[in-house]
């Protein structure tokens, strides 16, 4: 199920009329119905699994905070990622290629609840004993099938205490919600068709053409990817929740590592609190630092998917990332500084994330490579007379990208101005935002992470 489906807003609507008249642990009760009802859409088979793989969790994570057992550990992370490995990986390492569907959120649920465990383990959180509560924290709808992949230290305590929005919650969850749908139904569907046709073409692309493309893609995947995340918060705050933030204007990043705790930070973190720093992290020689970076990120391009693009778009962020920080040893070490202006530097590190998002979005390694080949085929330069007028359009999406920072940082100052409007006025806004939306309304297109 979709948040920008006709299905979704009515279960939204139940949802939201049995949480007003229910209390206490009844409100759990009713977002935990919600959430089962919007997973099954999934299918049942999906849901099955799912249940069986929560229900393996929530009683083993009782078990192992009795007994602290390393053996117990690893048998229920064998479970998570033997089910993520079988139906994620099982058709990529397999000889006999066998039909396998990939469970939707399976990536997303098994971090999250991989985490669960390793910290209950590790002795830094208590596990949840009331089922409901534990199970509302996996698999809440606002964020189970595409995150943010929630901490327990962070949302299990306002699971445990009552559930009573304010309406600054239900006010900032409601401008959340219509922020994602502007992202999602406004811009990131309208690039579909234009990134769609011009992968399609590939290999035969010009020069210009290339970078065109990946300049769309970079904004299609953020919107899409942000747009549903803002949704996915917007939907917490309405039931009192606050769900982790999940982007923070990455490309306004001046490097990759400045890149990697913007963009998708609650698996940014995750990659770095249970696989680089147990690999080592920083504490070792830097030849070892460099060699954790590196496996670290061609792990995070595997889980994005089974494919040679995706190892191939992690080997690309791991090497980034090491050249980077043996740059910055270099540098340190000489005593030398070399300052690019900070435009200059967010503008080279948003091309070199766009060159490798050919690996990201290419469907083969042959269209991805040659798609490389034409990116850095400089002798093409001529070609670019043709895309000029593709130009202003990327130029809109980015002064769109400043305008949400602007917005993020200076939030409550522009909500106390916006109050202050006329209510005529404001109405009027909110009226002619959700016609516009209506408008865009297409046949819904699947967010892009619902792939991972």
């Amino acid at each position: 199920m979709l948040f920008h489906t006709p299905e979704f807003a009515l279960l939204l609507f139940i949802t939201a009329m049995g949480f007003a008249l229910t209390s206490g642990d009844a409100r759990l009760w009713v977002l935990l119905g919600a959430s089962l009802v919007f997973y099954s859409f999934s299918g049942p088979f999906d849901t099955m699994l799912f249940a069986v793989v929560l229900g393996v969790v929530y009683f083993m994570s009782l078990r192992l905070a009795k007994e602290k057992s390393l053996p117990i550990l690893m048998f229920t992370l064998i479970v998570m990622f033997g089910n993520l490995a079988l139906f994620k990986y099982g058709d990529f390492f397999l000889l006999r290629r066998p039909t396998l569907w990939l469970p939707l959120g399976i990536s997303f649920y098994t971090f999250q609840m991989a985490a669960y465990v390793i910290d209950i383990y590790r002795g830094t959180i208590l596990p949840e004993r009331k089922f409901v509560t534990f199970a509302v924290f996996i698999t809440f709808f606002g964020q189970l099938v595409a995150g943010p992949i929630m901490r327990a230290q962070d949302f299990l305590p306002q699971l445990r205490r009552r559930l009573a929005p304010l309406y600054e919650d239900v006010r900032a969850g409601a401008f959340l919600i219509g922020r994602g749908l502007i992202k999602k139904v406004l811009i990131a569907d309208r690039l579909a068709g234009l990134v769609d046709e011009r992968f399609y073409q590939g290999a035969t692309l010009s020069h210009a053409a290339t970078w065109v493309a990946l300049y769309f893609f970079a904004f299609q995947v953020y919107f899409d990817f942000s747009g549903y995340t803002d949704m996915g918060i917007g939907l917490g705050r309405l039931f009192g929740l606050k769900l982790s933030p999940n982007f923070s204007t990455p490309y306004l990043a001046a490097n990759v590592a400045e890149f990697w705790r913007r963009w998708h930070i609650t698996l940014s973190t995750w990659l770095r609190d249970y696989l680089y720093i147990p690999l080592g992290g920083n504490r070792c020689t830097p030849f070892r630092r460099n060699v954790n970076l590196f496996i670290t990120m061609l792990l995070g391009g595997l889980w994005h998917g089974a494919a040679w693009t995706f190892v191939l778009w992690g080997v690309f962020q791991g090497v980034w990332l090491v050249i980077y920080r043996m740059w910055g040893g270099l540098m340190s070490r000489r005593h030398q500084t070399l300052e690019l202006p900070h435009a200059v530097n967010v503008f080279l590190t948003f091309h070199v994330q766009c060159l490798s998002y050919v690996f990201f979005r290419s469907m083969t390694m042959e269209t991805a490579l040659a798609m490389w080949w034409q990116a850095l085929d400089f002798s093409q330069l001529a070609s670019w007379h043709a895309q000029l007028p593709y130009l202003p359009i990327v130029g809109l999406f980015f002064a769109m990208h400043v305008g949400e920072r602007y917005l993020d940082e200076r939030h409550d100052a522009l909500l106390l101005r916006w109050q202050q409007v006329p209510a005529p006025l404001r109405g009027l806004a909110y009226a002619a935002v959700v016609f516009v939306l209506i408008l865009s309304f297409r046949p819904a297109e699947p967010f892009i992470y619902f792939r991972f």
